[in-house]
């Protein structure tokens, strides 16, 4: 468990969550090196954005131990 892994859990975590705006740009410049030019900070964490209901697996809202649907 490394910087590298820090790095990973970040992206693929945090990044997509989108409330942690600041924080993502300061780990992005000063904690992973990923740029010192703000147009490519921005360009990066981008990338890694998503949507949060991107997040959500429709396929699996169904809990067949209960039976209910959890889409209406």
């Amino acid at each position: 468990m490394g910087i590298d892994y820090c790095k990973d859990i970040w992206i693929k975590k945090i990044i997509p969550d989108q409330r942690f705006k600041r924080l993502n740009y300061f780990l992005a410049r000063f904690t992973f090196n990923i740029s010192e030019e703000r147009e490519d900070i921005l360009e990066f964490l981008k990338k890694h954005q998503r949507k949060r209901f991107e997040g959500i697996d429709l396929e699996n809202l169904f809990d067949e131990n209960i039976g209910i649907s959890l889409i209406s």
